[in-house]
């Protein structure tokens, strides 16, 4: 494999691309979303005198979101190296 010259390498960089901007924006979106659920739901206790009730829905939120992990076993174990790789 040819060595590359950074003087060869004259498109718009990685961080200009149209995926890489999808990417910010996707995740941008889900952090307004999760964020937002988040104080949305401790106001609402907050406002109906029960804020150690928030802790429930929070809770559901957490287990949803190990769920798809566990059948798998998530990360146990020691990943091992990769041999695709040049």
């Amino acid at each position: 494999m040819p060595a590359l010259d950074r003087a060869d390498a004259r498109g718009p960089g990685t961080l200009r691309t149209r995926s890489f901007a999808t990417l910010l924006a996707v995740s941008l979106a889900l952090g307004v979303f999760f964020g937002s659920t988040q104080v949305s739901v401790s106001a609402f206790a907050d406002v109906h005198h029960a804020a150690g009730a928030a802790g429930f829905p929070y809770g559901l939120m957490s287990a949803a979101s190990w769920r798809p992990v566990w059948p798998t076993g998530g990360t146990t174990g020691t990943p091992r190296p990769r041999t695709d790789c040049p």
